[in-house]
């Protein structure tokens, strides 16, 4: 169970993410705009929300928030077969960690004001943002 990269969105827009190994070389925003229209799709076709894509060999999970009428997505990007229930505990706690850290000022349009973030969300990962013969390695040398 690897984690490639995780973030925080707003209204579709990124506001912090962190990536540890690279899934492509596409843009953040475009990634992001391409993540925020699969979830309204989702919700203005179906009805329902957006859990989880499963790509041939990732998956993107998504928590959004039942505050603030949803507008904010925790999301990582993850092996395929990632725990699902244990990723979205670690998504729900980083979410909840971002919004009461932030409170005072959600509405930055300022990304650079989140950065601080990053190491927040480092610290809720720990050893899954290592890929498992790295992990191997710290334990055995």
């Amino acid at each position: 169970m690897t984690v490639y990269e995780a973030g925080i969105m707003r209204n579709g827009l990124l506001l912090v993410f962190r990536e540890y190994y690279s899934t492509s070389s596409v843009d953040q925003d475009l990634k992001s705009a391409l993540f925020s229209a699969l979830e309204i799709a989702t919700r203005s076709t179906f009805g329902d929300r957006l859990d989880i894509i499963q790509l041939k060999t990732l998956s993107i999970i998504y928590y959004k928030s039942p505050k603030n009428e949803g507008k904010f997505v925790a999301y990582a990007i993850c092996d395929r077969d990632t725990d699902f229930k244990l990723m979205k505990e670690i998504l729900h706690k980083i979410l909840d960690t971002f919004l009461e850290e932030y409170a005072e000022n959600l509405d930055s349009p300022i990304r650079t004001y989140y950065d601080g973030f990053r190491n927040k969300i480092d610290s809720f990962f720990k050893d899954l943002s290592e890929k498992p013969d790295e992990r191997a390695k710290s334990l055995f040398g």
